[in-house]
């Protein structure tokens, strides 16, 4: 935790590369945010909500175009926790559901990827 409050933890920027060196990403959260997170970049955006959550959430995924999609889960610390999906999703909004009940309380991870993009969101698990 920094001076402001803030957690900090570290996750994996990239779990496709062969490359046998492993990139982290620092992942600052405000524990006192409570709100909807959306990532935008070029190619599409991410959303999920409720954010905090006890039981389940949705992944909103914003496409320019139709692509293969792959949603991974980690924690905090950047251990990988499993696939959340895998399939093709047409250009526009697509909404995939995410059991979190089973997790533990705690700040957790999703990965987005694309080919033509790859983002991380975070949620609080309550």
């Amino acid at each position: 935790m920094d001076t402001l409050g803030n957690v900090l933890g570290w996750y994996p920027s990239d779990t496709t590369s062969a490359n046998t060196k492993l990139e982290y990403s620092l992942l600052i959260y405000n524990p006192a945010a409570t709100e909807v997170q959306k990532v935008e970049e070029d190619g599409g955006s991410i959303l999920v909500f409720p954010n905090p959550s006890k039981n389940s959430q949705t992944i909103q995924v914003n496409l320019d175009k139709s692509e293969q999609v792959t949603v991974v889960l980690f924690d905090i610390q950047g251990k990988y926790l499993g696939q959340i999906f895998s399939g093709l999703c047409d250009a526009g909004r697509t909404d995939i559901p995410s059991n979190i009940s089973m997790l533990a309380n705690g700040i957790y991870v999703y990965r987005v990827q694309t080919k033509s993009f790859a983002q991380t969101i975070k949620f609080n698990k309550m």
